[in-house]
């Protein structure tokens, strides 16, 4: 949860932003990189449906997408950073940054 409060640390921020890269982003391949398994996800959905048969609900529809590939696009300086895009203006290499703090400052570890 971002912006909000945690019920481990109840008195902690968390906040995110992004970093810009040192990677030219008009140097970059589009290469075919397989999808990351969403495990949480679909041992949530089938709980959900386990839940819906106990209570002789509908179960709910098979929305899974079949591509195991995808197209990403991965600079050759760096492969770790991730093309960023930044509103209607551009679009640039970046990396993510997450930080959570309590309230006078000081970081916190997870």
């Amino acid at each position: 949860m971002f912006g909000g409060r945690s019920s481990r640390y109840p008195s902690s921020f968390y906040g995110c932003t992004h970093v810009k890269a040192c990677a030219n982003g008009r140097k970059y391949t589009n290469e075919e990189v397989p999808v990351q398994a969403k495990w949480l996800a679909d041992e949530m959905l089938e709980a959900v449906q386990a839940d819906r048969m106990i209570h002789r609900k509908k179960s709910l529809k098979n929305t899974k997408k079949e591509t195991l590939i995808k197209s990403q696009t991965i600079s050759p300086n760096d492969p770790e950073v991730g093309w960023f895009h930044k509103g209607d203006h551009g679009q640039v290499f970046a990396y993510t940054i997450q930080t959570a703090c309590d309230r006078k400052g000081m970081g916190i570890s997870l």
